[in-house]
């Protein structure tokens, strides 16, 4: 361990894996009949991350964050340096929430 806590050096290259994703979707369309000639109608719902919406635990999505969040917690101290505080844990199997949700569209599209 180094000064404050820190430690410094280097990981392996794929020394760690995240854990599984697994995502599947549904798509439904049907074509309607439609009061306009020369058009055709049709009903759709889709939805994403069906597992999620089927059971909370299905799902998730899990990916480091690499680029999304700071990886020092830093200042700069009187004379100008800075001074790196504290290394913010990272785990490769961090759940990635707003990908991890479910979504549903229903709609009608009008073909001319």
């Amino acid at each position: 361990v180094g000064k404050n806590g820190l430690n410094s050096g280097y990981t392996s290259r794929n020394g760690t894996n995240a854990r599984w994703s697994t995502l599947f979707n549904l798509s439904l369309k049907q074509e309607v009949p439609t009061f306009v000639k020369g058009t055709k109608g049709e009903v759709f719902l889709n939805i994403y991350n069906l597992g999620n919406l089927l059971n909370d635990e299905w799902g998730n999505q899990y990916d480091a964050q690499f680029f999304s969040v700071e990886v020092v917690d830093s200042s700069v101290n009187d004379q100008g340096q800075f001074v790196f505080n504290d290394f913010d844990e990272r785990s490769i199997t961090d759940e990635q929430e707003v990908e991890s949700l479910w979504e549903a569209y229903i709609g009608f599209n009008l073909r001319f």
